[in-house]
């Protein structure tokens, strides 16, 4: 929370809550009012959240939210304030912790501690109040959640917010069957890069499963550092966090297995979609001889005292780009779903998220739990390198070979031209070469 700003006002939190009559009627009046009393300066208000009664359990689901707001107010006289909005609009005090119309509570008041008859802060209640700790973690972070008894109700529900139509988070949570993912979800219109969103929220200590998801990204990024275009609404840009419960299985495994995740989320459409070592989703093109590129994979993970605590996964998908959408240098090598000859239909993004998150699920639980034989069958099924000619660039090296397939660590083994001894890719970069003797993705 933040100290007393430097004219003289303080920043505060304070809790809405709603069960009677038009519940949110009452908080949008409670928030307008703020706002419009004399020494208060609404500056961010949460999404709203349903939520279960506390303590007196016989009453109407409550509507609650969090607002922050800067007052040149002391507390009693925001105090005050708060209670004359409630007054107006119905407020009756019968019964402690019963209905009511609209209840504000001070949370925070700057770095003060207030201990008054009928007023302390910071609120003493507010740890143990889900209703109070899930909005004011989403003020905090820009991430979305829910938890017993604490459902998503409606967000951009008071002034005009860029939401997006296809990627509204209250929807996604409503149709969500993941177990994990994206039971926390941060839903941006734009961001530099989801993967650096995830990787601050990481430090943070926000969960396993945690998800990041951006309509458009002006930095966002591939392997290498490579940049990845992200425009607004023609992709599905979105990374998640992953802790392993234990030691990380053989963390190699794991892009292969998200890929084949993407993979099958992708093939869902009736597009002929490819994997290609390590981390590419590519299509086979209309000439017949080469692949374009639709989907990329960055894993990152983050180690302390020499194990790993958590892996970002970043995902790319390239869904309404025509050619002209694409940057001059990427039209001769990338592809979107719209453009793929065997795709029937381009699935909306609310569509494609909610399968994909549940094909990572799934594929996450398998490496996991060490079902690496299941995750490298299903990719030698559908690598589109074996047995083709292609060119290594690893290191300052460069060479021609002939892929062979995955080893059963999930590196490639190619047999360099003219034939040798095989050799085994733990990283590189591999292009495939067509007759003529010329590189494709």
């Amino acid at each position: 929370m933040t100290d007393t700003m430097e004219n003289g006002t303080n920043r505060s939190f304070l809790s809405l809550g709603s069960n009677l009559g038009d519940r949110l009627f009452f908080l949008t009046q409670g928030v307008q009012r703020l706002d419009e009393c004399p020494g208060i300066r609404v500056l961010r208000t949460a999404s709203v959240y349903e939520t279960d009664p506390v303590d007196f359990l016989h009453q109407p689901a409550f509507l609650n939210t969090v607002v922050e707001i800067e007052t040149d107010k002391d507390p009693q006289e925001l105090l005050f304030a708060c209670q004359t909005i409630e007054n107006d609009l119905g407020r009756f005090r019968l019964v402690r912790f019963g209905p009511r119309t609209l209840d504000i509570d001070i949370l925070t008041f700057g770095d003060q501690r207030v201990d008054l008859p009928g007023l302390t802060i910071p609120h003493p209640r507010m740890e143990s109040r889900q209703f109070v700790q899930v909005p004011l973690m989403e003020l905090g972070t820009g991430c979305l959640s829910q938890s017993p008894g604490v459902r998503l109700f409606r967000t951009a529900w008071l002034y005009d917010d860029p939401a997006l139509p296809d990627l509204l988070p209250e929807r996604l949570f409503e149709r969500l069957t993941t177990e994990r993912l994206g039971r926390v979800l941060c839903v941006r219109p734009e961001t530099v890069s989801t993967q650096e969103d995830l990787r601050r929220l990481s430090e943070q200590g926000l969960p396993d499963g945690t998800v990041v998801l951006a309509d458009r990204q002006t930095g966002g990024r591939g392997r290498l550092g490579r940049r990845w275009e992200s425009p607004g609404g023609k992709g599905l840009y979105l990374s998640a966090l992953f802790r392993p419960s234990r030691e990380a299985p053989s963390p190699e495994i794991l892009p292969l297995a998200m890929a084949l995740a993407v993979r099958d989320t992708l093939s869902s459409t009736g597009a002929d979609v490819r994997v290609k070592w390590p981390n590419d989703l590519v299509i086979p093109w209309k000439d017949g001889r080469s692949f374009r590129k639709l989907a990329g994979i960055l894993c990152e993970s983050v180690s302390s005292s020499g194990s790993i605590e958590t892996i970002l996964v970043g995902i790319g998908i390239n869904l309404a780009q025509e050619s002209e959408d694409f940057s001059s240098d990427l039209r001769e090598t990338a592809a979107s779903l719209a453009m793929c000859p065997s795709a029937t239909a381009v699935p909306s993004r609310e569509d494609l998220v909610l399968r994909l998150l549940s094909e990572m699920e799934k594929q996450g639980r398998m490496w996991e739990s060490g079902a690496f034989r299941g995750i490298l069958d299903a990719y030698r099924a559908v690598d589109m390198l074996q047995g083709r000619k292609v060119t290594v660039t690893t290191g300052n090296q460069v060479f021609e070979a002939t892929a062979e397939g995955l080893t059963d660590r999930g590196n490639l083994r190619v047999r360099p031209d003219p034939a040798e001894a095989s050799v085994e890719l733990a990283a590189g970069e591999v292009t495939l070469r067509d007759s003529t003797g010329g590189n494709h993705t």
